[in-house]
């Protein structure tokens, strides 16, 4: 499992819905967690560049560079599907 998809089967189950559960309407024959794709990938988005902030809250001041360029290529790395 992808973290994409854990993101969007924790907002499915955080809407009260089964995220294994296949609507009966949809000709698709895909999960109810997939239709919340969108909504992970738009926050992975919003936190793909941390602000200075979130960085030195976690990782020392001088390796500041370093460390942003790791979260957003982890970050990266989850859009595009290798993690």
């Amino acid at each position: 499992m992808t973290m994409l998809e854990k993101m969007a089967r924790a907002l499915c189950a955080e809407d009260g819905y089964d995220p294994d559960w296949f609507p009966a309407d949809d000709d698709t024959e895909t999960p109810f967690w997939s239709k919340y794709v969108p909504d992970a990938r738009a926050a992975l988005q919003a936190i793909r560049e941390p602000d200075d902030e979130a960085v030195t809250s976690v990782w020392p001041v001088g390796r500041m560079f370093q460390n942003r360029a790791a979260f957003t290529a982890m970050i990266d790395a989850i859009l595009s599907g290798e993690a």
